[in-house]
């Protein structure tokens, strides 16, 4: 006689699906709102994507406002357009939406072409089972 390995407990699979919407990615560009240079630089930036007219400006200075705008607008990375303290330490609040690792500018590449660096960022599908 052969043991079920679960006993008397019918083993059923069931089918799941998953249904995945391809979208261009969302790039908070983080802003001191005082400074019209980063403003002037996100703007100059975002207009480059595809889809960049959903790119919020994330003004660093109000943590509120900030934070609604990460959430209305999904974003996906957040870029700091420049290299200052006070927008790495905003950034770092949210770890779940850091830029990548392998490369700190938005362009990749100084000859002729150049290429998109966030481009190659993990996309993440939760599933409910």
């Amino acid at each position: 006689m052969t043991k079920k390995p679960f006993g008397n407990i019918p083993q059923v699979v069931q089918a799941q699906s998953l249904r995945i919407n391809y979208r261009p990615i969302r790039i908070g560009f983080c802003v001191r709102s005082d400074n019209m240079d980063d403003i002037r630089r996100a703007l100059t930036l975002t207009h480059t994507l595809c889809g960049g007219r959903f790119n919020p400006l994330i003004p660093v200075d109000d943590v509120d406002v900030a934070t609604a705008l990460i959430r209305s607008f999904r974003v996906d990375a957040l870029y700091a357009v420049a290299d200052d303290n006070r927008l790495h330490d905003f950034i770092a609040r949210f770890q779940y939406l850091p830029w990548p690792n392998f490369d700190k500018d938005l362009f990749i590449g100084t000859t002729g072409a150049c290429l998109v660096g966030c481009l190659q960022m993990p996309q993440i599908v939760i599933c409910n089972p």
